[in-house]
C-alpha cells in the first residue's frame, strides 16, 4: 500500500467541536467511573447517528471475554501508541477517533498485558450497558466488521485453506526492503495479500491471463502468481530494490512475474504498455497519485472492453473532501466505478485511514482512452504525487536550479567533456564549444553554457528515446541533468540512455551513488589509486536512516555487506546496482564534487562522468558489449543478435546468419525468453540487466560458440 501513513491529515473543519469538548475535560481524565461515562455520552451524541462504530468500540474494550489484541505496552498508559495503534487495527477506525474514545474513557481503560487496552472489570459492565453491548450483539456489528448476525466473508474458508500461503507471505513481506516514505509506502498485511489473490480467482477467469501490478510494495504478484495457475504477473515500480527482490524471488520460486522499473510519472516500458488482461494498483493516496496510476494500468490493458482496473483506496470518515476529491480525478480521468468492496485492505500502518482501504472496481470508458492516447489530462502530472518527501504535494515547487548547483553542473560537465590529460605534465589543447544539453523540467538560462549553445530536454523524453538527434549536432556532447528529484532509479538509466562525451547531474547528499563516488575514487591509504573507478551502487540505508552518507563516512556500508533485509551491497552480476560494466564500461566516474553556497544548496553534489572512448576497449567481445550498452532503447532480443552477429565476424572471420543467432540468444535464456527479449535494457531491474550482460557475454564465450561452426557459420 501507498498512502500519507501515520502523518497528519487535513481536516473538513477547521476545528471539531467533539475534539475541543474531549480536549477540555481531558484534564480529569484521572476521575474514574461516571465522569468517564459522562465524557463519553457527550462523544456519542456529538457523533449522533454516525456514532455506532465508537460504541462498538467500546463494547470490545468493556466486553467480558475479550480478546488478546496483540499485548500490553510495558511501562506506559492506554493512550499510548502501541494501545492506540492496535486499536486502529483492530477496529478499522481513524486514529484520531480512536484518540478521541480513549481520551473520552480517561483512566477507565487499562493495558492489559494480555489482552490489551481494556475497560476496568469493575467499569465494564456500566459502559456495556452505556453502549447497549447486547443491542449491538443483536444487529451484528462489532469493531472488527461481520459477524454471525451478518453475511459469511465468502473468503474467510479459503484463507484459512491457504495458511501456509500466509505464513510464507509474511516471511516475504518481512524480508523484502523497507518501506520508503518517499515512495509512501505502507505495507499491507499477509492476509490482505493473500485475501486479494483469493478474490482475483473467485472473481475473473486469469489462468493463462496477463495481470499488471502498477506499483507492488506489497507483492501481490507473488501471491497472485501462487495461487492462480498459469497466471502472469508484471509488475511495474520504481523502487529498484523492489524489484531486485522480486527478480530474486520469481527466480528462487518459480514463480512467472515480470519485474520492470518504470517511473509512472514518465510512462509505461513500451512492452508492457497495451499487454495485460486486467490490473491492479495500490496507489500514494492522493487524487493526482491515484489518478495517475489507474491510467497507466488503464494504459496497460490490452483488452479496451473488458479489462477492468483495480484500486486500493481509502480515506479518514473525518476527511470526507479528501475522499471526493479523489473520486472526481478518477471520475475525470474517465473511470466508471463498478463496485466497491469496503474495508477490503488491512495494513501494518496507514492509521490515519484506520489501517483499511476498500477495493474499487474501475472501468475505463473511452474518456480515459482519449487521456491515455493523447497523454494529456490526468497522465500530464508534474512530479508531485505524493504526500512526503521531496516529490509530495506539500514539496516547495522549484522552477530553475539555484544559481550555484547550476553553475557546478555545467562547469562539470564542459569538464568532464574535454580531452582527458594523457600525463600530469600535459595540457588540454582549447577546442571549439561543443553543445551542451540541460536535462530537466526547467531549461538552464541560455547564458549558462558560456560558448557552449545549451539545448533543454525533459528526463521523460531522454528516457523515452534518448537525446533527440538535433541535441547531438555538434561534438563533444555534454550533458547536464538536474536529477535533484530523483528516488533512486533515474540516475543508473539515464547513464544508460544517453549517449554523448561527459554527464553530469545534480543530486542531494543522501543519494547512494554519492557515497559510492567518493568510495570509488577517494585514493587508498598510502598514496594508492582506488580498487576501481567504477561505481557500485549501495543499498539505500542511509536516506532512510536521515544520515548523509559523504558527512559521515563511517556509517556508509563496505562492499559486501548486508543490510537487515537480505540485500547485498554489490549484488552479483558484472553491473552491479549502477550498471557501468566492469570489462567493457560505458562511463568512467570522476571525482564529486558538494556544490558550494548557501543553504538551499548545501546538501547538493554534482557526479560526473566521462565516457570510455572506443580505444580504450582492449578486446573484441568489450566493443560488442559496449554496443549493447549504448542501444538501452532498443529490444534486447535485436540489439544482441546483431552484436552476436558482429563479434563472430570481427573474431572469427564468420558470417552468422540472424536465424542462428537468434537461436544462439535464446539458448542462453532458459527462462522468460520472449518476454526479456522483447523489453529494453534500461527498463530490466539492475540485477537483472547484470545478469542479462553476463549471458551476453557468455554467447560469445568459446562454451557459447561451440554451438555454431565458425568455420562455416553454420550450427554444429
Amino acid at each position: 500500500m501507498v498512502t500519507s501513513g501515520d502523518g497528519p491529515w487535513p481536516t473538513d473543519e477547521p476545528a471539531s467541536p467533539r475534539a475541543a469538548d474531549v480536549s477540555t475535560r481531558n484534564g480529569q481524565a484521572g476521575r474514574a467511573g461516571a465522569d468517564g461515562q459522562a465524557r463519553l455520552a457527550a462523544l456519542l451524541e456529538t457523533y449522533g447517528a454516525s456514532g455506532r462504530p465508537l460504541r462498538a468500540l467500546v463494547a470490545q474494550l468493556a466486553a467480558e471475554d475479550a480478546a488478546p489484541r496483540g499485548g500490553g505496552r510495558a511501562g506506559g498508559g492506554p493512550r499510548g501508541a502501541d494501545a492506540a495503534g492496535r486499536l486502529v487495527r483492530a477496529a478499522g477506525l481513524p486514529r484520531r477517533t480512536v484518540e478521541e474514545v480513549l481520551a473520552a474513557l480517561g483512566g477507565d481503560v487499562v493495558d492489559d498485558p494480555v489482552a490489551g487496552a481494556r475497560i476496568r472489570p469493575e467499569l465494564a459492565a456500566a459502559y456495556r450497558e452505556l453502549v447497549d453491548a447486547a443491542g449491538l450483539a443483536t444487529t451484528g456489528l462489532t469493531a472488527t466488521g461481520l459477524t454471525a448476525a451478518r453475511p459469511a466473508d465468502p473468503l474467510a474458508g479459503p484463507l484459512g485453506a491457504h495458511a501456509d500461503l500466509v505464513t510464507t507471505m509474511r516471511e516475504l513481506i518481512a524480508a523484502a526492503p523497507r518501506p520508503r516514505a518517499d515512495l509512501d509506502h505502507v505495507a499491507a498485511t499477509a492476509e490482505t495479500v493473500v485475501r486479494r489473490a483469493l478474490w482475483l480467482a473467485a472473481t475473473y477467469d486469469l489462468a493463462g491471463r496477463h495481470l499488471l501490478c502498477v506499483g507492488d510494495h506489497d507483492l501481490t504478484s507473488l501471491a497472485a502468481a501462487a495461487v492462480i495457475p498459469g497466471l502472469r504477473v508484471t509488475v511495474v515500480d520504481v523502487d529498484d530494490e523492489l524489484l531486485s527482490f522480486l527478480y530474486r524471488q520469481e527466480r528462487s520460486r518459480g514463480l512467472d512475474v515480470r519485474p520492470y522499473f518504470a517511473d509512472l510519472r514518465f510512462g509505461l516500458p513500451p512492452s508492457v504498455a497495451g499487454s495485460a488482461d486486467l490490473a491492479f494498483t495500490d496507489p500514494p493516496y492522493t487524487p493526482e497519485g491515484v489518478a495517475l496510476f489507474c491510467a497507466r494500468g488503464a494504459e496497460g490493458l490490452r483488452d479496451r472492453d473488458h479489462g477492468r482496473v483495480l484500486l486500493a483506496y481509502g480515506f479518514s470518515d473525518r476527511t470526507p473532501t479528501l475522499g471526493w476529491k479523489t473520486q472526481r480525478a478518477l471520475s475525470d480521468a474517465g473511470f466508471a466505478l463498478e463496485a466497491m468492496l469496503p474495508a477490503f485492505h488491512a495494513y501494518e500502518g496507514a492509521e490515519a485511514v484506520g489501517a483499511r482501504a476498500d477495493l474499487y472496481v474501475c472501468r475505463p470508458t473511452s474518456h480515459t482512452w482519449r487521456h491515455v492516447d493523447r497523454a494529456t489530462g490526468p497522465l500530464a502530472a508534474g512530479t508531485a504525487i505524493y504526500s512526503h518527501g521531496r516529490a509530495s504535494l506539500e514539496s516547495v515547487p522549484r522552477d530553475l536550479l539555484p544559481e550555484p548547483a547550476a553553475r557546478a553542473l555545467v562547469t562539470a560537465a564542459v569538464e568532464a567533456a574535454a580531452p582527458r590529460r594523457q600525463r600530469p605534465e600535459d595540457t588540454v589543447p582549447a577546442g571549439p564549444p561543443g553543445q551542451l544539453v540541460f536535462v530537466g523540467e526547467a531549461p538552464l538560462p541560455a547564458e549558462a553554457g558560456g560558448e557552449w549553445p545549451v539545448a533543454h530536454v525533459r528526463l521523460a523524453t531522454v528516457l523515452a528515446q534518448g537525446l533527440p538527434p538535433a541535441a547531438r549536432a555538434r561534438r563533444p556532447v555534454a550533458v547536464a541533468a538536474d536529477l535533484t528529484d530523483d528516488p533512486g532509479g533515474w540516475l543508473p538509466r539515464l547513464l544508460l540512455a544517453v549517449n554523448a562525451d561527459a554527464v553530469a547531474m545534480v543530486v542531494h547528499s543522501d543519494h547512494p551513488a554519492v557515497a559510492a563516488a567518493v568510495r570509488a575514487t577517494t585514493p587508498l591509504p598510502g598514496g594508492r589509486p582506488p580498487r576501481t573507478s567504477q561505481i557500485a551502487y549501495l543499498p539505500d540505508l542511509l536516506r532512510r536512516s536521515g544520515r548523509d552518507p559523504v558527512a559521515d563516512p563511517a556509517g556508509t556500508p563496505s562492499a559486501g555487506s548486508v543490510d537487515p533485509a537480505g540485500t547485498p551491497a554489490t549484488p552479483p552480476g558484472s553491473l552491479g546496482y549502477l550498471v557501468l560494466g566492469q570489462a567493457a564500461p560505458k562511463w568512467r566516474v570522476l571525482p564529486p564534487a558538494r556544490v558550494g553556497g548557501g543553504p538551499d544548496v548545501h546538501r547538493l553534489w554534482v557526479l560526473s562522468f566521462a565516457a570510455v572512448a572506443s580505444a580504450e576497449l582492449d578486446r573484441p567481445s568489450d566493443t560488442w558489449l559496449r554496443f549493447l550498452l549504448d542501444r538501452a532503447h532498443g529490444r534486447i532480443g535485436n540489439v544482441w543478435r546483431e552484436a552476436l552477429v558482429g563479434y563472430v565476424r570481427d573474431a572469427h572471420a564468420t558470417t552468422l546468419t540472424k536465424r542462428d543467432a537468434r537461436a544462439m540468444v535464446e539458448s542462453n535464456l532458459p527462462r522468460r525468453v520472449n518476454d526479456l527479449l522483447q523489453a529494453r535494457l534500461l527498463d530490466l531491474p539492475l540485477t537483472e540487466a547484470a545478469d542479462v550482460l553476463d549471458s551476453v557475454e557468455r554467447s560469445w564465450s568459446p562454451e557459447g560458440l561451440a554451438k555454431i561452426d565458425l568455420a562455416t557459420g553454420l550450427p554444429a
